[in-house]
């Protein structure tokens, strides 16, 4: 079974609906981590995913809605005695950030750690395949595109992490089946948005048309929005294929 898990889809400081990114790619056995926001292995207890079993995590950014869930997770892995080697794709400081924490702390993981460069097209048992973008946020900041190949089947996926409207992400996540997108604020909050380098919920949308992409779902949505037709009803006037995604939604792909 594939299946996309979204863990957590909210916006800078986590509500009790919405905790911070990150969204799960589950493969049968094989399982990859798209950001990795505070909370994600709680998250992943919920909806039965072993730590032990994940096989890359992929940062966009290091704002700490994105990847401070990284350093606990890894102290997990270890606690269970993981053995197998895992890769972390991300941005040049993400080496240092895990390193400081591992001094700080006294902490040696129990297994190796592969660091790669988010714009190489990386394998995982020739069934996953990912390679990374940048986008258009206030720091480095990358997308990833994930292709899933399953019998004579094609899958792909464009998860955008943080990111203003910006060619390089509808050119890269073009006939997509999938986009996952920034959508933090709605369009009576444009200035804000246009100022923190996000996305309204019409941007979003707008890029998933000029994308032609087949379906889009909206996350990191800011915690001051409770009203879900509000956010759904702006997207879908411009691509009428929008979805919302929600704390622990699966997406079953086949």
């Amino acid at each position: 079974m594939i299946r996309i898990v979204f863990l957590g889809t909210g916006a800078g400081s986590p509500s009790l609906s919405r905790w911070a990114l990150s969204t799960a790619i589950v493969y049968d056995s094989l399982i990859g981590l798209l950001d990795c926001g505070e909370g994600c292995q709680i998250r992943l207890q919920q909806r039965g995913i072993s730590p032990l079993k994940i096989r890359f995590v992929a940062v966009t950014h290091l704002h700490g809605d994105h990847v401070i869930g990284l350093l606990p997770l890894l102290q997990t892995m270890t606690l269970f005695n993981r053995k197998d080697m895992l890769e972390i794709i991300g941005p040049k400081d993400l080496k240092d950030l895990v390193e400081l924490f591992m001094k700080i702390s006294r902490h040696k993981t129990s297994f190796n750690i592969i660091y790669k460069d988010p714009l190489e097209k990386i394998s995982y048992n020739d069934k996953i395949f990912i390679k990374g973008f940048e986008t258009c946020h206030t720091i480095e900041s990358y997308g990833y595109l994930i292709e899933i190949k399953y019998k004579k089947d094609l899958f792909k996926i464009c998860f955008t992490g943080d990111t203003g409207p910006c060619e390089n992400v509808v050119m890269n996540c073009k006939d997509v089946d999938i986009l996952i997108h920034d959508a933090t604020f709605l369009s009576e909050h444009r200035d804000e948005a246009s100022a923190s380098g996000h996305s309204t919920v019409e941007d979003a949308a707008k890029t998933a048309l000029e994308a032609n992409v087949k379906k889009l779902y909206l996350t990191h949505i800011s915690s001051r929005y409770n009203d879900e037709k509000k956010i759904l009803g702006e997207a879908k006037k411009v691509f009428k294929e929008s979805y919302l995604a929600n704390d622990l939604d699966e997406i079953i792909i086949f």
